[in-house]
């Protein structure tokens, strides 16, 4: 016997209702394991998500939708029409510097290189440039050369943004001197961050060296809150500690027992049973930093065999391979390949078929 409709509607609405209740998963990787999906955040009660991460939209339901936008640069879409996942409306711009131009959602929906030629930012839609690149600024409507050397950005020849160790002073429009020893301030009376090695005087706020030793930043001369990494120095209340340890570059804790070894010629690893720094156990062995039993890096012209613990010449892979390394992507990854080969002789192939071929020149 069937059961009745609105008894299967009920079954219907309480199964929706669970399912809401766990159906967003907030992603706190971010674009570093985009698997994780695109909500940045979730509401309370993991219903719905309030905000995507760049490259993702949220539509109606409060689902993030991924951005596929179209064309040579869809790639760089940051937000797109939640209805319709290819039709951009910001693009981002090049985080890695392999273009010299800013992009913008056009009315196609399409990221396009800016109008303006050095633009580094334009505004959605009709592409008007506002901001231009480093050392540049929008100067009679074009991007040109900062008048003073010393900005980051300008705008009509006025200095806006300045390198460290100066600000823009609005009565001049130039970029001018923080105090000394200052890394960022906002006048030239009193420092926000000092360099390296200072930190403010709590009389003048003038910045002065740091008391102690090894110190990189304190927040006030006698109060270490950060000692030189990995030169053989680790805080302890306040103040910096030296290791012991000949090659030492960390110990934290205890002076005379070494974490992590810092040879020059990166020869020397941690023995974690002694403390001490030890030549690398593994023949070749280039880096064994922290722990000197097991290799991190070989020298060159060798790879490291997880399996059998040795350096492996690179040779053994092709006679003619002068230099190799372990894949990072294809059907075999991890796997060792050629990367380069002998005089006379260039690579040839892809993933673990890797040859060296004679040279065509």
């Amino acid at each position: 016997m069937r059961a009745p409709l609105s008894l299967l509607a009920l079954c219907a609405a309480l199964l929706l209702a669970t399912g809401a209740a766990a159906k967003c998963t907030e992603n706190t990787e971010g674009w570093d394991d985009l698997s994780l999906g695109g909500c940045k955040t979730c509401s309370a009660d993991n219903s719905t998500c309030e905000e995507c991460w760049p490259r993702f939209s949220l539509n109606a339901e409060g689902s993030c939708v991924e951005c596929n936008g179209m064309g040579e640069y869809g790639a760089y879409c940051t937000r797109c029409d939640p209805e319709d996942p290819s039709f951009c409306l910001e693009c981002r711009g090049d985080d890695e510097g392999n273009l010299d131009f800013g992009l913008y959602g056009n009315e196609e929906g399409k990221c396009t290189p800016c109008p303006l030629e050095g633009c580094q930012e334009c505004a959605p839609l009709n592409g008007t440039c506002q901001y231009c690149r480093v050392k540049q600024g929008l100067i009679d409507g074009k991007c040109q050369a900062c008048e003073d050397d010393s900005a980051l950005f300008c705008n009509g020849g006025v200095s806006t943004e300045c390198y460290s160790g100066s600000f823009p002073d609005t009565s001049t429009g130039t970029c001018q001197a923080c105090p000394a020893n200052c890394d960022r301030c906002a006048g030239a009376g009193v420092c926000d961050v000092c360099d390296i090695g200072f930190g403010p005087d709590a009389a003048t706020g003038a910045c002065v060296p740091c008391e102690s030793e090894g110190c990189q930043s304190c927040s006030s001369p006698g109060v270490c809150d950060m000692c030189e990494y990995f030169v053989g120095y680790w805080l302890d209340g306040g103040a910096c500690q030296k290791c012991a340890v000949k090659h030492c570059a960390q110990c934290d804790g205890d002076v005379d027992f070494c974490n992590i070894c810092n040879h020059p010629k990166g020869e020397y690893g941690a023995n974690p049973t002694t403390g001490a720094c030890d030549k690398c156990a593994v023949a070749d062995c280039a880096n064994c930093e922290d722990d000197y039993a097991r290799c991190r890096l070989c020298r060159d012209g060798f790879y490291y065999d997880e399996a059998a613990k040795q350096c492996v010449a690179c040779s053994t892979l092709d006679p003619h391979c002068t230099d190799c390394g372990a894949m990072g992507y294809g059907p075999q990854e991890g796997a060792p390949t050629c990367t380069e080969c002998g005089q006379g002789w260039e690579v040839a192939g892809e993933y673990t078929d890797v040859r060296c071929i004679k040279s065509k020149d």
